[in-house]
């Protein structure tokens, strides 16, 4: 059957109307995700073939056959009229039963569509998301979709009501052909429509990067490599800068040729020699940046870009919309990408800022020819009943589908398939100087957690280089030449191991994602805390008495923690922000649905819902326990600084093990008192001092509060924990929501107190805290950043 919209003027409400084609030709699809919902004929089409979407084998073949039964009818019409030409209808005789054709003229609607979007595919609905981000060869759309169930088939189906349909052949055969046209524009504009999702943010492209091979290849028994071995190695310990390394490799030179120039001539002679000299120097893929839009460049293009002949500038000519119909609105950056410097005695281009790429392929294949690697991987993954002791008792590395349907993680397949955690960063890598960079590590899921976060064994996928945090969607610039690599990497890829020296086929897939608040939300592409959860439906409300938002309404709780957030519908509001063709748009459309475009969702199994994961670290500790203890003890005067130097004085009688971390005597010093305790700190402090050094302090409603957060922190915090653990850390948690909501007013209810709430989930899916917490990121930022040059320049 095919529904016409009407052709009433009509206000447009919402920017998801003025991105919706003009023209549709809709029918009902009755599998189990549409459930009779109206999408286009492609949509149908690619939902029927899917037998995965079907609960009745019935149904789907009686979808099957109408579709058939459609293309038989269209063929037929055009064998009759092979000639008709091309003219304009004319206008129809409307009536208050027959609604007007959308094709035949045009609306308000059709006039917003002119100005506000390119020419758009047929379905307004998110379809095939898999397919619609990438297409080639080796997609297959039908294993994205999850195995949903329905308990309710719809029994109003097209197939099971023939006179239905035979009610608006009439109907179909006008359309038919108008349809044939709207699919052929549709082709012709598909092109655009990809440049829109995938050129937008795409790497650019440079000669022979993806052909590289690495191989680790033996070295000699020379006592140059063995100095030179120990150089790095006092490196690493004492963690040194390049520039005081090759200073110390060019002092020991001078020092060993004096000594015995002959034996020693072919010492290195800078850092670049002996890294040569070891084999292991490491190539990486370098871009220009431009320092206004952050679009990438191939590097060498800006260094022997000319202009009649001589070295010139080159510009950035990313537009931002290039589909806006508005010329001053589709003009290019004109930021220029690069500098002059003399060189002996010549002037020459350098680009002003470089984006470091490591390559991760090479970084997987130095990783498996380790003798050990191998090894470690198959002692992994061993799963346990009834409890979570690591990532593998998860329901995600349990679940996790590869292409074909199977499951991704097996023991068969413990050294060939890869999970990878990952975790973007900024941190602060000079002393004197404000400058903010960002790391993008990953982690190896399938290595055993004694190994799993030893900076060895860190694979670093890129390094953003600042000096400002990136916003919003400009960080895809910087996520497109890594997804490009984890999307080759996802169809597989042969690499040589230590026991494989032939060449072993391997799988990566990146199946979560663990940082800090803001930067989880930028890189799943969410809206920020105030706005709304990034896990469910619950969203903020604006105080005016205390000018913020909060996510009071305790009342509420069973409604929104039962009804988590949809990646499919995330999907879909991610494509109709990047199809915005002007600023307002995309800022009314981002304001609306708090989504914006992410590259991760290229990737085909990605999940922006539930590969968030809440990081305890910031959340629980840097979060909740900092806000109680300050923001409601002091700040609300139920602790003075007086009881506070009394509780110092007190947390001195405490003997601690000696593998827990002191906290210095900064309790009762500052405004307010817990000047700059770190992460760690607040942790120690709140699981042994807090209960027995403030306990007599409080009145019972604030013990309540605080007893119930020690004791939720205490279950989720062990290394094994059972589903009653959860449940109780569950319940643990939302008590002294409601507490503080009932004692202190909603306004008290900050996001990290709500995102807490989803913590218990995420140990369902990824296992104990310990398998995606920050605290070995965070030791990794302080041992990048002692890695710098006095140029000003990041070398990694």
């Amino acid at each position: 059957m095919v529904i016409k919209k009407a052709n009433k003027k009509h206000t447009v409400e919402t920017v998801a109307d003025l991105i919706k084609p003009s023209k549709k030709y809709l029918y009902k699809c009755n599998c189990v995700y549409c459930n009779g919902k109206k999408v286009d004929s492609r949509t149908q089409e690619k939902h029927t073939k899917s037998k995965s979407l079907w609960k009745c084998e019935i149904s789907r073949k009686n979808q099957e056959n109408s579709i058939k039964a459609k293309r038989k009818k269209k063929s037929i019409t055009s064998k009759v009229n092979p000639t008709k030409p091309n003219l304009p209808k004319k206008r129809k005789m409307i009536s208050p039963s027959t609604p007007p054709n959308p094709p035949d003229s045009p609306n308000n609607e059709d006039s917003i569509n002119t100005l506000f979007s390119s020419k758009p595919k047929s379905s307004s609905r998110f379809h095939d998301p898999a397919s619609d981000l990438i297409e080639d060869e080796n997609n297959v759309d039908d294993y994205y979709y999850p195995d949903y169930s329905d308990d309710n088939n719809n029994p109003d189906d097209d197939d099971n009501n023939p006179d239905d349909d035979d009610n608006h052949l009439d109907e179909e055969d006008d359309n038919f052909d108008e349809e044939d046209e709207n699919e052929d524009e549709e082709d012709e504009n598909e092109d655009d429509i990809n440049w829109e999702k995938e050129d937008f943010f795409a790497t650019p492209e440079i000669d022979g990067d993806n052909d590289e091979v690495f191989v680790m290849e033996s070295l000699n028994d020379a006592i140059d490599s063995e100095i030179i071995i120990w150089v790095f190695k006092f490196q690493q310990k004492f963690k040194l800068s390049d520039t005081a390394l090759e200073a110390l490799i060019k002092f020991l030179r001078t020092i060993l040729t004096r000594f015995n120039k002959q034996q020693f001539e072919e010492f290195p002679t800078s850092l670049y020699k002996a890294k040569k000299l070891l084999k292991i120097f490491q190539p990486k893929m370098q871009l220009a940046v431009c320092t206004d839009c952050h679009k990438l460049h191939n590097a060498t293009n800006i260094t022997t870009y000319k202009e009649d002949g001589k070295v010139a500038i080159m510009k950035c000519l990313h537009q931002k919309f290039p589909n806006n119909p508005i010329p001053s609105h589709r003009k290019p950056c004109n930021n220029p990408l690069s500098v002059f410097k003399k060189n002996k005695g010549e002037a020459i281009a350098v680009p002003q800022m470089l984006y470091p790429k490591p390559s991760v392929r090479q970084q997987l294949s130095m990783l498996y020819q380790r003798p050990n690697f191998e090894k470690m991987l198959k002692s992994s993954g061993i799963q346990k009943e009834n409890i979570y002791s690591d990532i593998y008792d998860g329901e995600v590395w349990k679940t996790f589908s590869s292409s074909d349907g199977s499951l991704f993680f097996t023991p068969e397949t413990a050294t060939t398939h890869l999970g990878l955690l990952f975790n973007l960063d900024w941190f602060q890598p000079f002393t004197y100087t404000q400058h903010s960079t960002g790391a993008v590590y990953a982690s190896i899921c399938n290595l055993p957690r004694s190994e799993r976060n030893k900076p060895e064994n860190i694979i670093y996928l890129g390094f953003l280089p600042g000096p400002k945090e990136v916003g919003l969607e400009r960080i895809n610039h910087y996520l497109a030449p890594i997804v490009d690599e984890f999307l080759e990497l996802w169809r597989g890829w042969n690499v040589k191991t230590y026991e494989y020296p032939d060449g072993l086929d391997i799988k990566v897939a990146l199946i979560v994602g663990s940082s800090d608040i803001p930067a989880t939300r930028k890189l799943f592409g969410h809206g920020s805390a105030v706005m709304k959860c990034h896990r469910c439906e619950k969203r903020s409300t604006y105080s005016h008495d205390y000018r913020k938002s909060h996510y009071g309404g305790m009342e509420e709780y069973d409604e929104w923690m039962t009804r988590p957030a949809d990646p499919l519908l995330h999907r879909q509001y991610a494509q109709e922000w990047i199809k915005c063709s002007s600023k307002n748009t995309r800022e009314h459309h981002f304001k609306e649905h708090s989504v914006h475009w992410t590259e991760l969702l290229r990737l085909p199994y990605m999940d922006p819902i539930r590969f968030a994961v809440v990081d305890p670290m910031h959340c629980l500790f840097l979060g909740v326990a900092k806000w109680i203890i300050k923001s409601i003890f002091v700040n609300q005067n139920k602790l003075t600084m007086e009881q506070l130097r009394v509780a110092q004085e007190r947390m001195k009688h405490v003997d601690l093990p000696s593998d827990i971390g002191r906290i210095p005597a900064k309790i009762a010093i500052g405004n307010d008192g817990f000047s700059n305790l770190t992460a760690d700190q607040w942790k120690t402090f709140i699981m042994i001092y807090s209960t027995t050094v403030l306990w007599d302090m409080l009145d019972d409603n604030d013990r309540k509060i605080l007893g119930h957060f020690v004791r939720a922190c205490n279950l989720l915090v062990a290394r094994i924990i059972t589903e009653d653990d959860l449940k109780e850390a569950q319940e643990r948690l939302k008590d002294m929501a409601y507490l503080i909501e009932r004692v202190y007013g909603p306004e008290f209810i900050t996001s990290n107190i709500h995102l807490a709430l989803h913590i218990p989930d995420c140990c369902r899916d990824y296992g104990p805290i310990y398998s995606f917490w920050l605290f070995p990121f965070e030791r990794l930022n302080g041992y990048i950043g002692k890695i710098f040059t006095c140029f000003g320049h990041l070398f990694f």
